[in-house]
């Protein structure tokens, strides 16, 4: 029925001229944030048959295909002739609205239909930040435990900021693959913000929910220019809280607050509220993740005709 199929949903497009007079091609994701392009371009003449010209597009499809869903597909590279190449491109609606209105608004919120706002009175009450590099169910624990404590009616968003203080600035394809995950089933606050204190001013009264190792770098004093404390009090005079989730070190010791390397005065009682063990149950890192669908992509590559028939 209608209502059993979930997204993300996307359109694809492929136009362009094959044969022996300038042949090329372009292969267009549109997925309601983001339009996706790579472009083919091959030598004129008789370098290839037109199957084997039909063969490359299907391969540079299938590969933006599978950028696109961040599936573990093995697609073997397209074999060009020197001067041939392959030119990509990203265009990210939502990151392309937060860089035009930055000095403003630095932030962005996409809902699930695809749409996105920056009125303030669209803000969420809630954030659950993370890279979601990929997105796995130890996020999605962390915004539902959020979700329930807010309450009916009030949003917990994913919040993806382009702006990190230990990597960097994410690039907009970066940015637009990431955004791909949430579409049609939750709210995602993109955001120019580097550190929690940053977002808890730019969105007074917001929650939090983090990991234990994100709270031991929130205390860390390395990130700020004044006393941690002194930071951590201007986010609880916003009235904003920190849900925390522990997790199991190595020797398999549950990790609560107590167990913090930096202890927070007494002043910074109530910013900081442990979730009870067991609501939260992250058994596998984004690192890890990330690690064994490298080692899917390592198996054998499917042939050539296998391709041209998908």
């Amino acid at each position: 029925s209608q209502d059993a199929i979930v997204g993300p949903f996307a359109g694809i497009a492929v136009v362009g001229k094959l044969g022996h007079t300038l042949p090329h091609a372009t292969i267009c994701i549109y997925d309601g944030l983001s339009n996706w392009f790579a472009t083919l371009t091959l030598h004129a003449g008789e370098f290839r048959s037109l199957q084997e010209e039909d063969i490359l597009v299907s391969q540079v499809a299938l590969t933006i295909i599978a950028d696109w869903t961040g599936a573990a597909i093995a697609v073997p590279a397209p074999t060009l002739l020197p001067g041939e190449g392959i030119v990509r491109s990203t265009e990210c609606l939502p990151y392309r609205a937060l860089i035009a209105t930055q000095a403003a608004v630095p932030w962005v919120l996409v809902r699930p239909d695809g749409s996105f706002t920056s009125e303030a009175r669209h803000a969420p009450a809630g954030l659950c930040p993370g890279s979601f590099n990929p997105l796995h169910d130890g996020h999605r624990m962390l915004q539902s435990a959020l979700s329930r404590r807010l309450g009916p009616g009030k949003v917990a968003a994913y919040t993806l900021t382009i702006t990190n203080a230990d990597k960097g600035l994410l690039g907009e394809e970066e940015v637009a693959r990431r955004l791909v995950q949430f579409e049609g089933t939750a709210h995602v606050l993109l955001c120019l913000c580097p550190r929690f204190v940053d977002m808890s001013a730019l969105l007074p009264g917001v929650h939090f929910v983090l990991g234990f190792d994100t709270v031991t770098r929130l205390v860390d004093p390395r990130y700020y220019d004044r006393p941690v404390a002194e930071v951590l009090e201007g986010i609880l005079r916003r009235h904003s809280k920190i849900y925390v989730a522990g997790r199991h070190d190595a020797q398999g010791r549950f990790l609560t607050l107590a167990d913090l390397p930096t202890p927070l005065p007494a002043a910074l009682d109530g910013l900081l509220e442990g979730l009870p063990q067991g609501e939260v149950c992250m058994n596998l890192s984004s690192t890890q993740i990330r690690a064994q669908r490298r080692a899917a992509l390592a198996l054998p590559p499917p042939s050539p005709i296998n391709i041209y028939t998908l």
